[in-house]
């Protein structure tokens, strides 16, 4: 299953083109989506956020980072580890971003 990857692009920056080249080259289905949107409608965007980083409770207990169950390929999961990703600390921000609203 590939990862889905959200692009994120605005003004005053060009890499969103080169970002996106790379993780499809890395196996990724990306998306690139102009800033704007995201501020649009973020309650959409950190459902859908939360709904991938939440698979199931079971699984919620059992996975801190990012596993193959949620997130990362298994090629991608060493690499990924590097940068401290706490998957339970994510669904903790969004769910109080969630409720702010």
């Amino acid at each position: 299953m590939p990862v889905n990857v959200c692009v994120l692009r605005a003004p005053g920056t060009n890499c969103d083109e080169e970002s996106a080249y790379a993780f499809e080259l890395a196996g990724a289905q990306t998306e690139r989506v102009h800033v704007r949107q995201l501020l649009e409608c973020p309650g959409k965007w950190l459902t859908e956020a939360r709904r991938v980083l939440y698979v199931s409770e079971v699984h919620h207990r059992r996975c801190e980072t990012a596993c193959l169950e949620c997130l990362l390929s298994f090629d991608t999961q060493t690499a990924y580890a590097r940068f401290g990703f706490t998957r339970r600390e994510a669904l903790r921000q969004m769910d109080a971003a969630m409720e702010d609203r």
